[in-house]
């Protein structure tokens, strides 16, 4: 029950973007899950992390199909591993954990009103 509970916790922040909006520009809040790992090391075995990230953004109309975009957020990455040294008598197991603050910043070309599709770069 608890995993479905996750499960469904997870879908949610997939999805969730609010967005609170004004006449010049729009203010809001994305969130969601980060799933992590790490490849290239032969003596290590790592598993994916799953952790979150969370970001504020501003979205402001420069013409008619394009605004500009600013964020600012807060993400965490890393992995879990296991670790043998040369002659495989000791294993090592721990947790990486990176914390990042992002401030990106793009444009969006807004292609239709119906369907509202767009092509975020940057």
């Amino acid at each position: 029950m608890v995993r479905i509970m996750k499960t469904f916790l997870l879908m949610f922040l997939l999805i969730v973007e609010v967005s609170l909006y004004s006449q010049s520009f729009t203010l809001g809040l994305k969130a969601g899950p980060n799933f992590t790992n790490i490849t290239g090391y032969n003596s290590i075995v790592s598993e994916h992390r799953t952790s979150i990230n969370v970001t504020a953004f501003a979205l402001a109309p420069m013409s008619n199909n394009i605004d500009g975009l600013l964020e600012i957020g807060y993400e965490q990455k890393g992995f879990k591993y296991t670790a043998q040294d040369i002659s495989n008598s000791s294993k090592t197991e721990g947790e990486r954990v990176y914390d990042y603050l992002t401030l990106p910043a793009g444009v969006k070309h807004n292609f239709g009103r119906k369907l509202r599709p767009y092509l975020k770069v940057g």
